[in-house]
């Protein structure tokens, strides 16, 4: 039997992630306006692996073709979701254009109501991950007060990928082994980032998932 795991704790800050997120670029008077979470700030993540040999079961009695070299591994992920970048791209600042931007423009909205973070999409009103009625477009002329990439983290990873298989030995140097590897072997939803552009009509809203469903794969080798 083998086992091991490895988890991570970071946080990764600053003051863009791309040149046209830089703060120099936003507000030079206000340096702290383009503080932040960096957009790949994905801030917890545990990875366990590990392999079981099953032992013969057959007793003597069963034959090893049979009850021997049964095996068993996988690799299952935990992390946290990626920053949410909320926006606005009616460009009411007045201080992006959309001809001249590369990555987009740094416009962000305006905070009015309640700023809440639902934990589940399925249950929440219209598979909102957040409130979106907490924010509107900034006043024209204006930068809009919401922070960069805070305060939400779009939803994380949960994937369970497992291998099984069956080692036959015919001849001393032959071996044939079947297997079946399974990826996502729950059939997990792992749920997208929705859009943070404010004047967007699925603003905060889930409506994609990442990655692949279940994936079954049999294949057979043999080594000689």
């Amino acid at each position: 039997l083998m086992l091991r795991g490895a988890y991570t704790y970071g946080h990764a800050l600053d003051y863009g992630s791309s040149y046209e997120q830089s703060n120099g670029l936003i507000d030079p008077f206000n340096y702290a306006y383009g503080y932040g979470d960096s957009q790949y700030d994905a801030r917890q993540r545990l990875v366990i692996q590990y392999q079981y040999n099953i032992p013969n079961w057959g007793f003597g009695v069963i034959p090893r073709q049979i009850s021997a070299g049964w095996g068993l591994s996988g690799v299952t992920t935990f992390q946290t979701g990626f920053p949410i970048q909320l926006s606005e791209s009616d460009y009411r600042s007045y201080a992006c254009s959309g001809a001249i931007s590369f990555y987009g423009c740094w416009d962000r909205p305006k905070v009015v109501g309640t700023v809440k973070e639902y934990s589940n999409p399925r249950t929440s009103p219209n598979n909102d991950w957040f409130n979106p009625t907490a924010y509107k477009p900034e006043d024209y002329g204006t930068l809009g007060n919401a922070g960069r990439n805070v305060p939400y983290h779009g939803p994380g990873i949960n994937d369970f990928d497992m291998s099984f298989w069956k080692d036959t030995t015919f001849a001393e140097h032959t071996t044939l082994q079947l297997r079946l590897d399974m990826f996502n072997v729950w059939n997990h939803a792992n749920f997208a980032n929705p859009s943070g552009n404010v004047i967007s009509g699925t603003f905060g809203q889930i409506l994609n998932t990442t990655g692949t469903g279940r994936i079954l794969q049999l294949s057979a080798h043999v080594t000689f």
